[in-house]
């Protein structure tokens, strides 16, 4: 099932809010994974069963090239682990 996800944010949008090298915003996703409930906090899609939307989330630059599944942050989430707006 296609979504859109223009409201979430990916790991690589949160380590370029705050000019943080890559992999940054993933280690502080996985530091306090048990405190995070999918669905609202973070969404996982996998490579196979999410490939539309991940490829429309590769094409607007929003993942980076390594990228094989992803996750992504919730705004609430984001700003609660120090990745919100700036």
């Amino acid at each position: 099932m296609e979504r859109s996800w223009h409201q979430w944010l990916t790991l690589r949008e949160c380590d370029q809010r705050v000019g943080a090298p890559k992999g940054t915003a993933f280690r502080a996703f996985k530091s306090s994974r048990d405190r995070w409930v999918e669905g609202r906090d973070f969404q996982r899609l996998d490579a196979q069963l999410h490939a539309p939307d991940i490829q429309r989330l590769r094409s607007g630059n929003r993942l980076y090239d390594s990228t094989v599944h992803v996750v992504l942050l919730s705004p609430q989430m984001a700003e609660t682990i120090g990745f919100g707006v700036r």
